[in-house]
């Protein structure tokens, strides 16, 4: 039989930091959108969705998209999972570009920005800056 080598330091610290992790956001804590070095925080269940993280970025509690953004166009700019999300058919208006949009403003003259779809938030914002740590 095959002996099984320990774990690594390395593989035992990454352990207990994906544990540190799982154990935050089971508690309510979600990282910032912008994997700011603040990293994120606590939102009572009282307070609104609207929240804002120390390194001054307003975002979604719910889906992490930037507040701005879905301020100015409508909900169909929060993510497909959010709560807040209304899904396009079901609004006749065509999405259009917004001058204070700040998603807009990095298109070309006339063309709104696209929907925001769904990548994982808040749980694969946490791997993708704990995965950047370890290399």
């Amino acid at each position: 039989a095959k002996a099984v080598e320990p774990e690594t330091k390395e593989e035992e610290e990454e352990k207990d930091q994906q544990e540190a992790w799982t154990s935050a956001l089971s508690m309510g804590w979600k990282p910032c959108p912008r994997r700011c070095t603040f990293g994120g925080g606590y939102k009572a269940a009282e307070e609104c969705d609207h929240v804002t993280c120390e390194c001054g970025f307003e975002f979604c509690w719910d889906c992490g998209v930037e507040r701005q953004v879905a301020l100015v166009h409508d909900n169909r700019w929060h993510k497909p999972s959010c709560r807040y999300h209304t899904r396009p058919d079901e609004v006749a208006e065509a999405p259009v570009h917004m001058a204070a949009c700040p998603e807009c403003k990095k298109m070309p003259p006339g063309v709104p920005c696209i929907f925001s779809p769904d990548d994982g938030y808040p749980n694969s914002y946490v791997l993708r800056s704990r995965s950047r740590r370890f290399r």
